[in-house]
């Protein structure tokens, strides 16, 4: 059974951003996954292995022109459960740091949280924890030469 597709969301609530608020949106993005990581960066699992952080950003764009950037952020290399304790440390940081955070009942374990029109969510994979963080729609306008 194929569904419908979604509905846009309103116009008048999706703001218009040039250039330069584009890049602003972004340094606010790369700010909150650095402020998480720091949070992050004294647990146990954390300080107890050799491990690494692979860090992306990428904008992703729905049908309707509707644009949201993401950040992602994988921490890898992590001791057996270690995954799992950063999972329950990164709710706990999340809430620190403002943020309404809820675990899901889904496999692989996993969190979701928003903060002022921003959404994150971290999953446990394989030895690893994937953070993503990803901003309000937005639309990018188109700047002129």
């Amino acid at each position: 059974m194929l569904l419908p597709p979604s509905a846009p969301a309103p116009q008048s609530r999706v703001p218009s951003l040039s250039l330069e608020q584009r890049s602003a949106l972004a340094d606010v993005l790369d700010d909150l996954v650095e402020e998480l990581l720091e949070q992050l960066s004294g647990e146990t699992a954390w300080t107890t292995v050799e491990r690494a952080v692979e860090r992306a950003v990428q904008t992703r764009t729905d049908e309707w022109g509707q644009s949201h950037l993401e950040a992602t952020a994988i921490i890898t290399g992590l001791a057996e459960g270690g995954n799992i304790a950063l999972l329950r440390a990164a709710g706990a940081a999340l809430l620190d740091l403002g943020w309404q955070a809820r675990p899901l009942t889904d496999t692989p374990p996993r969190l979701v949280a928003r903060r002022q029109g921003f959404a994150a969510s971290a999953t446990v994979l394989r030895a690893s924890l994937a953070i993503i963080v990803r901003t309000p729609l937005v639309r990018f306008a188109i700047e002129e030469a």
